[in-house]
């Protein structure tokens, strides 16, 4: 089955003022290949520790940094807009304001509506603990296939070798169908089976 719907998870937050679009830009492709929609979701990360003030800490402390936050994911938004607009595939965009620690339940309520979630390798170089949370948000809060992207940042139309991991579980047989539309096109397909 093709997707028809794909998401791509953008953050704007103070450990990296300028964001990787590199997912973005895998997901264009994607979404033109399979004439798919694209979702981007620009998330403005508060990162303000709560639970952590001093008793004389004022109410407009405690605002200052989800509004920047905010602000910051609206700016990403209307760059996306922007990038996007020169595109001839189906998109939106759309903006919210998360804490890390909830990101998981952000996440996972967008991505449920897709077939498949477009996302950057979240460690290496210029990556946060943002990064990871977002991606292990789809991975165990969603409930739908994600695609990391490799360093490289870029996807083969045609992929070579595929390597299928499972256990035999429903999960791992969901896993596998979903992946259906990468697996057809591969050269050659590994299947291993892990016993438990």
């Amino acid at each position: 089955m093709p997707w028809k719907t794909l998401l791509t998870v953008v953050t704007a937050h103070a450990a990296r003022p300028a964001p990787d679009l590199s997912a973005l830009n895998a997901a264009i492709g994607l979404a033109r290949q399979s004439n798919a929609h694209l979702e981007a979701l620009c998330i403005g990360i508060d990162d303000t520790p709560y639970g952590f003030f001093y008793n004389d800490t004022g109410i407009a402390v405690l605002q200052d940094a989800p509004d920047r936050a905010l602000e910051a994911a609206r700016n990403e938004e209307k760059r996306l807009r922007n990038r996007l607009a020169r595109e001839e595939i189906r998109w939106s965009v759309d903006t919210a304001l998360s804490q890390q620690a909830t990101l998981g339940s952000v996440i996972s309520q967008r991505a449920r509506f897709s077939d498949l979630v477009v996302l950057s390798r979240p460690y290496g170089a210029g990556r946060s603990a943002v990064d990871v949370a977002v991606v292990e948000a789809a991975l165990f809060d969603a409930s739908v296939p994600v695609l990391i992207l490799p360093e490289s940042g870029g996807i083969s139309e045609d992929p070579g070798r595929i390597v299928v991991a499972g256990n035999r579980s429903p999960e791992a047989l969901a896993a596998i169908r979903a992946a259906l539309p990468v697996l057809v096109r591969a050269k050659a397909v590994d299947i291993a089976i892990i016993d438990p």
